[in-house]
């Protein structure tokens, strides 16, 4: 039998069984290099290093989140672990710990966020003592040890260590796409050991709405493009989740649903004003107003449509920088900018005409077709000269120091 097959009998079995097998939690400190990480719904873990300084000076507020495994309950999870997410974990690679009845796994659930702040601590060391004691140290100097506050979940089955994981993370929040991939995955995976198994008591398990989890499928079931739109920061969550009420009402294709997420992009919408334009076309669409454009209603409406971006975004944009230098003309013209007494010196308009020019550089090159020649030459005959006066008054103003 594949441990594909495995797996879904396993998940299968544990489903039937409404009455979940009792487990229970109790609080324990445990070392840091027994905790077993396997593959987590959070995949960004940022500014480990400010966690780390704040655990040394508060302590771990949260203790971490441990499923305590017999190697008979590991070897389940992991046959559960390694259907989920296509890993393939062994049990003879964990660290096990002997205990008086018998080997046991500590394996991590949540908190590897907090977990991989105390091995900073372990290994790099808070700026305190870093300073005062060189490198190596720290985290034994603050907490006495190398353990670690933990909760535990003792006798938990695979499936409700899952949900336990999906529930906790309401809490520590992970990166909503992340989580999103989390739920999808699991659900589709309990539907294939129990297809009859409803959204509603899923969404329970894991202490969402079901809205949520219906969000969380409909956003994995838009092209990946898309999905990386939101990992890069591009278009939020919330954009995503609108567009994809397209892909699944419409059956748009991918070529469609880049154009929304490329108008969300440029159009800079919030997430309600974009459910809004969503709404209408749908409204639209349904009531016969408007048909899903072809390639040649699609350019005449993109024309039409980032004219108004223009309108709305680049011009708004421009103008206020406008007002901005204008504003800081004044100043120079009026002795106030510069001068010994002012609380700002000229590196402060600087800095934003620097990112001015910079922007300028990678655009400009996009309008170049759209001017004549002589037009052509004295703008970059402009841009030559100011590159060259921004260079020398970087280099030769001294920085700004506020009264």
């Amino acid at each position: 039998m594949s441990m594909q097959s495995k797996g879904l009998l396993l998940l299968a079995s544990t489903i039937r069984k409404e009455n979940f097998h009792p487990h229970h939690y109790q609080g324990a400190r445990i070392p840091l290099d027994v905790i077993n990480v396997l593959t987590q719904p959070r995949r960004t873990f940022e500014e480990i290093e400010i966690l780390a300084e704040d655990i040394a000076a508060k302590n771990l507020m949260h203790p971490l989140l441990i499923a305590r495994f017999n190697p008979e309950s590991c070897q389940r999870y992991l046959e559960v672990i390694n259907l989920l997410w296509g890993t393939t974990y062994q049990i003879a690679e964990l660290t096990s710990v002997e205990e008086k009845d018998g080997d046991i796994f500590y394996i991590l659930l949540a908190g590897e966020r907090r977990l991989r702040a105390c091995k900073y601590l372990q290994e790099v060391g808070c700026e305190c003592c870093r300073e005062k004691f060189g490198p190596g140290g720290c985290y034994k100097r603050h907490f006495g040890d190398q353990r670690v506050d933990v909760r535990l979940c003792v006798d938990i089955s695979p499936l409700e260590a899952l949900f336990v994981q999906a529930s906790e993370n309401i809490h520590m929040r992970v990166p909503p796409h992340e989580e999103a991939r989390f739920y999808s995955e699991l659900f589709h995976l309990v539907k294939q050991a129990k297809p009859d198994y409803p959204l509603s008591q899923f969404a329970r398990q894991v202490g969402r709405n079901p809205e949520t989890v219906r969000e969380a499928i409909r956003f994995c079931l838009l092209p990946k493009e898309i999905q990386d739109f939101v990992a890069k920061g591009q278009i939020s969550y919330g954009i995503a989740c609108e567009i994809a009420r397209l892909h699944t009402q419409l059956e748009m294709d991918e070529r469609a649903l880049r154009w929304w997420a490329l108008r969300a992009i440029t159009g800079n919408y919030k997430v309600p004003e974009f459910r809004e334009m969503v709404s209408k076309f749908l409204r639209e669409y349904n009531s016969g107003q408007i048909s899903l454009f072809g390639e040649a209603q699609e350019k005449q409406l993109r024309r039409f449509y980032f004219r108004r971006v223009v309108e709305r975004q680049f011009i708004v944009a421009i103008w206020n920088f406008i007002y901005y230098f204008t504003r800081v003309l004044f100043l120079f013209q009026t002795g106030k900018l510069g001068k010994g007494d002012s609380p700002f010196s000229e590196k402060s308009p600087l800095r934003v005409y620097r990112k001015l020019i910079d922007i300028a550089e990678k655009l400009l090159p996009h309008f170049w077709d759209l001017l004549r020649k002589e037009e052509r030459e004295k703008a970059q005959k402009i841009f030559q000269e100011t590159q060259r006066v921004i260079s020398r008054l970087e280099e030769e103003l001294p920085e700004e120091t506020p009264k």
